[in-house]
């Protein structure tokens, strides 16, 4: 059976990403590690529970899609995140100590405009998406960064969502892909009941939230709870290894 925590943070970061376009990974890998799951385990159940979500968001706002920002990353993210994987399986516990630290600094506004400034060269932004398919490859945590690059070369939130969201479909493709070549233990029915939890919160609450809601609004709410977690996060791991 699947535990009532992860039932409810799935629920959770379901709605978050039916917002902001980011979310189940962003947020749900740092808080089900919080809770004590190992990070493959975390992987199995909400990777596939993010690509529901942002497959119906593409299906929804595709004639959105920033097609520049799609290329690059395709070009220079995707093939990455791989490598990110491969560092992940031999850090162990450390990656959650790597994730919390990493969470904190880019939950300040000024780390992101020091990686990205405003105007950025088309040569910094390749760095940027390069950094970002080892971050995410790592620690699941690239949608930190994701949303300041859409930002800078998308006006509309509808644009914004949906490119947001494609990029991330070619995210958890990779990383599932490996995962299954990999052989690594994927518990199926826990998969299926956060998929199904997840797409619950999205088709009934999270398209209306987004609908209603300006998200520019909620961005300092959801940096302020994302410091409190990547802190939590690092005191939880750095007690484990101690002990």
């Amino acid at each position: 059976m699947i535990s009532f925590d992860i039932c409810l943070v799935i629920f959770f970061v379901a709605i978050l990403q039916s917002i902001f376009g980011v979310g189940v990974l962003l947020v749900g890998t740092p808080l089900l590690m919080l809770l004590g799951y190992p990070y493959f385990e975390v992987l199995s159940l909400t990777l596939p529970t993010s690509f529901v979500i942002s497959m119906s968001q593409v299906s929804r706002y595709y004639r959105h899609i920033n097609p520049f920002l799609v290329k690059r990353a395709l070009y220079f993210t995707i093939p990455i995140i791989p490598i990110g994987m491969i560092f992940a399986g031999f850090l162990g516990s450390m990656v959650g100590i790597i994730m919390g630290v990493f969470l904190f600094f880019t939950s300040f506004n000024f780390a992101l405009k020091k990686l990205l400034p405003p105007n950025a060269s088309n040569t910094r932004l390749s760095f940027v998406l390069f950094f970002m398919g080892l971050i995410h490859g790592t620690t699941n945590l690239g949608g930190d960064i994701l949303p300041s690059v859409v930002n800078q070369k998308c006006r509309l939130k509808e644009q914004k969502l949906a490119t947001t969201a494609v990029i991330y479909i070619m995210f958890q493709v990779t990383q599932i892909a490996f995962i299954l070549i990999k052989k690594y233990p994927v518990n199926y029915s826990k998969s299926g009941i956060c998929i199904i939890i997840g797409f619950f919160a999205y088709a009934i609450i999270g398209k209306k939230l987004f609908q209603a809601f300006k998200s520019e609004g909620y961005t300092h709410y959801l940096r302020t709870f994302i410091r409190i977690v990547s802190l939590l996060l690092v005191a939880f791991k750095v007690y484990n290894l101690k002990k």
